[in-house]
């Protein structure tokens, strides 16, 4: 386990440096791709990665336009780093057995067969290409790449933050008026119904694999694994996750995110 001095809670690290715009957005992710290339710093060993890390977050902030590569050829198997109040910042795992890595492609793609899912990108001619390069732009951003969401939800529920300490919640009342308190308790998303064959097929091909996941993040962020399990336990549905202990399975395809 490697410490940093990242504050999380910081307002300097929970901002967006783009305010949300998409077109901006996009092209300040295409400038930070160019300093992650041309000044990023590769990490050589562990031992390095700890000593870049103890020095990368002056005050607990994240300096805009510095980043480190991590090789995943220098990691010791698993490795998690965390913040500076001890909370989880990453866990990265790379010693998923062979035989499972070689028919991990494979069997993703097998549960795409004879699917109708992402097949109704939009597409820039290349004239609009060369004519247009602004449309290019607004169209990647509209589009930045296809993603499929199989989560459970709970939109509805309230924070709580402001609640008095000393009574229990059932004897709590809301006085906003703006709350629906019949529709609070967690539902799957719509595109687990939209597309459900996937689902299906997703959670039988890879039932292994989220095995081996589940046992990974048991044994090594005991901790973190017991908090995500509680919600899990208390889902309203006999199936609970087929993800323990996450709530969502999120299938990206050729993911490349902008800055968020």
């Amino acid at each position: 386990s490697i410490e940093t001095a990242f504050d999380h809670e910081a307002p300097e690290n929970r901002c967006n440096p783009v305010k949300g715009d998409k077109v901006q957005n996009l092209l300040w992710t295409i400038e930070q791709q160019k300093i992650i290339e041309e000044s990023a710093v590769t990490i050589t060993d562990t031992e390095d990665l700890k000593a870049k890390l103890s020095t990368f977050y002056p005050s607990g902030i994240k300096q805009p336009d510095t980043y480190i590569k991590i090789p995943m050829s220098i990691l010791p198997g698993a490795l998690e780093i965390r913040n500076l109040d001890g909370s989880l910042m990453v866990f990265i795992c790379n010693f998923m057995p062979p035989s499972m890595r070689d028919t991990l492609f494979p069997l993703l793609k097998s549960a795409f067969d004879c699917l109708e899912v992402f097949k109704n990108r939009t597409v820039l001619s290349i004239s609009q290409e060369i004519q247009d390069p602004e449309a290019v732009l607004q169209s990647e951003a509209n589009e930045p790449f296809r993603c499929i969401h199989f989560s459970h939800w709970n939109r509805y529920g309230l924070s709580g933050n402001t609640a008095p300490a000393d009574t229990h919640p059932h004897d709590l009342v809301a006085t906003s008026g703006r709350t629906n308190l019949t529709q609070t308790l967690p539902y799957m998303s719509h595109e687990t119904f939209e597309y459900e064959q996937l689902y299906l097929n997703i959670q039988n091909n890879l039932r292994e694999v989220f095995k081996w996941i589940e046992q990974i993040v048991t044994h090594y962020p005991p901790d973190d694994y017991t908090v995500l399990a509680e919600l899990i336990d208390i889902l309203p549905n006999t199936g609970g996750s087929p993800v323990k202990p996450f709530l969502s399975l999120v299938v990206n395809i050729n993911v490349c995110t902008i800055g968020h």
